[in-house]
């Protein structure tokens, strides 16, 4: 099975989360950013950097929200076509490749499932673990609980 890793970071130099993961394997892995200077960080790593040119907004919250089209469309980006699946993660958790491409070779030869999303340390103390939970625990997080609707 062929699987692209990707990451990505969209947002100002200042943003603490503006980190350049280990890559996970040493090809069809994709880092995309808005960032310029984190671009550049990206020449001499394993990664295939991508610009994405949309302007920083010096938001947390709107530059997060950058990143959400990527993460759920990844089919949208030319770079992510002609592999089996995609595997996106977040660049502050470390994947273990190995075991991604297990689970991959199981999950889409004995299910029906679509896709599959690495679930964060955080949720996994929540039962049962699901997407629904991973919404209640993001929405305490500051950024998120601005835009809250009450």
């Amino acid at each position: 099975m062929k699987i692209a890793f990707y990451t990505c970071f969209f947002g100002a130099d200042s943003n603490e989360r503006n980190r350049i993961p280990i890559c996970p394997s040493k090809t069809h892995c994709f880092f995309f950013t808005n960032n310029p200077n984190t671009y550049i960080r990206l020449e001499n790593t394993n990664w295939n950097r991508i610009y994405v040119n949309i302007p920083i907004k010096n938001n947390l919250t709107a530059d997060a929200m950058d990143a959400k089209h990527l993460k759920a469309c990844p089919y949208m980006y030319p770079e992510l076509n002609g592999y089996d699946a995609t595997c996106y993660f977040d660049s502050v958790l470390t994947v273990n490749t190995n075991e991604i491409v297990e689970f991959a070779n199981k999950i889409f030869t004995y299910s029906n499932y679509d896709m599959f999303i690495a679930r964060h340390p955080f949720i996994s103390a929540t039962w049962p673990p699901s997407v629904k939970s991973e919404f209640n625990e993001a929405m305490l997080q500051p950024r998120y609980a601005a835009e809250r609707e009450i």
